[in-house]
């Protein structure tokens, strides 16, 4: 019994260390499922980025088309900063799980590291 909940510690550290969080449920060593809810502003953030991903057009600003102009016109500037940066992880991550899950090769919508 031990070790099944060592091994599932190790796993559950492996996923957070990776930002792994894509599987939708996860049976634990007791026997129970547990199913991770989708917040419905994550889900249609996630539309927009398939969106974004299956058009074959160049997109210059991704961003620009996920903000929310009137969420992000009543913010202060360091707010405007932190919500840009959040999205932007979001983004990234959102395109990844879009390219694992389709598993094909996006010829525009490439993520780019510094």
């Amino acid at each position: 019994m031990e070790n099944r909940v060592r091994k599932f510690a190790k796993e559950a550290r492996a996923r957070l260390l990776k930002n792994n969080y894509d599987k939708p449920q996860k049976k634990v060593p007791s026997g129970r499922v547990f199913k991770i809810a989708n917040d419905p502003k994550e889900q249609l953030l996630y539309e927009k980025v398939c969106e974004i991903a299956q058009n074959q057009a160049i997109v210059t600003n991704p961003l620009g088309r996920l903000i929310d102009q009137t969420l992000y016109s009543s913010m202060s500037e360091t707010e405007k900063l932190k919500y840009v940066f959040n999205l932007s992880n979001k983004y990234i991550h959102m395109l990844e799980r879009f390219r694992n899950t389709n598993a094909q090769e996006l010829q525009y919508a490439h993520v780019i590291y510094d």
